[in-house]
């Protein structure tokens, strides 16, 4: 007899999935949602997006079936904007202490405003 044993389903989603940003003076926020049977923190994000960054609460820990609202903030001296019109793709990875979800990656688009 051979046992096999998995785990289904990922332990952190991202809420509504891909995240557009048009305007730098509203930038939406990132919505995580726990589906695991724990807690699980939020430590740290990266982005491939120069100037945009996702900045975790200091409220970190999401709840069994909770959720943690993560806002994108925009860091004027690290930004490249695209070009008026221009549409530049990356993601966000924001990184956890869950062992089978150590990172939650977010789709983000970026179309530039500025002349």
């Amino acid at each position: 007899m051979i046992t096999v044993t998995a785990a289904v389903g990922i332990p952190m989603e991202v809420q509504g999935g891909d995240v557009h940003i048009c305007d730098l003076k509203r930038l939406p926020r990132v919505t995580l949602v726990n589906h695991s049977g724990g807690e699980i923190r939020v430590i740290y994000s990266t982005t491939a997006l120069r100037g945009i960054v996702a900045s975790i609460p200091k409220d970190n820990v999401v709840p069994t079936g909770g959720s943690l609202s993560v806002p994108l903030k925009y860091i004027a001296e690290d930004a490249t904007s695209p070009a008026r019109g221009v549409t530049v793709k990356g993601t966000a990875l924001i990184h956890t202490d869950n062992e089978r979800q150590p990172a939650v990656s977010v789709p983000v688009t970026w179309t530039g405003k500025t002349p």
